[in-house]
């Protein structure tokens, strides 16, 4: 299979993009084993499991480049949708670690509820009318029925709200370290809701992908900072404080 050259710049910034998301999660979860804070675990996990939308399009471009055969439409779509309600599951575990702790249980528990739902009806959709999903119109771009649209744009504006309540919660404290973390946490999701959103209204030149690719790596490395801020990130941001 041949690849336009646009084609190829989109595998291309997406296996960056991936394998920078990849990195920083297993960076931030392997900082339990320093810390003993399993919400560095989930956080960690919440980063990789929200790349997964871009890992369908770098694994196809992958299998291109060595087979010469794109990810099957089924396993493009299920990349794209099927994780996202796990990927609601952790995040809210550290969430709600950190906040709303009393309603922990509740909170979970109808997320879970939801997650089987979802996925028993995605699956049941998907293996006999795929087209009430989606489809597959190229090697990194996939068209999806209304229902998909809305759950995506809600997910993402979920992730986005929750992000910035989460970070304005450090933004009370007196140290400005964890003011800045705080700081770094609102600008990750605001800039991955941004990122993820022109992908999604937009058909992409090769100056919007360079853009939105960017943004979207900017948003992984903000996300890691916010949980681990690093010493070189510490330097750098607060040399002026």
């Amino acid at each position: 299979m041949q690849l336009e050259p646009i084609e190829y710049l989109q595998g291309s910034l997406s296996l960056i993009y991936i394998i920078i998301s990849l990195i920083l999660g297993i960076f931030i979860l392997l900082k339990y084993f320093e810390h003993k804070n399993p919400n560095l675990v989930y956080v960690g996990l919440t980063w990789i499991l929200i790349s997964f939308p871009w890992l369908c399009d770098a694994t196809s471009f992958l299998m291109i480049l060595i087979l010469g055969v794109p990810l099957s439409e089924m396993a493009y779509l299920t990349l794209v949708n099927a994780f996202i309600p796990l990927t609601f599951i952790v995040w809210f575990m550290a969430f709600t670690n950190l906040l709303y702790k009393e309603n922990q249980k509740l909170i979970i528990a109808f997320l879970a509820i939801f997650a089987v739902i979802f996925e028993i009806i995605f699956f049941y959709v998907l293996f006999t009318n795929t087209a009430q999903i989606g489809s597959l119109v190229s090697p990194f771009h996939a068209e999806y029925s209304l229902f998909i649209q809305v759950y995506l744009f809600l997910s993402m504006t979920i992730f986005l709200i929750t992000g910035i309540i989460f970070g304005k919660e450090s933004l009370k404290s007196e140290n400005p370290e964890i003011k800045l973390k705080g700081k770094l946490l609102i600008l990750a999701f605001i800039s991955f809701f941004i990122g993820a959103l022109l992908e999604a209204l937009f058909t992409l030149n090769a100056v919007l992908l360079v853009i939105t690719r960017s943004i979207l790596i900017l948003s992984a490395i903000e996300f890691y900072g916010g949980f681990t801020l690093p010493d070189w990130m510490k330097k750098l941001l607060l040399k002026n404080e």
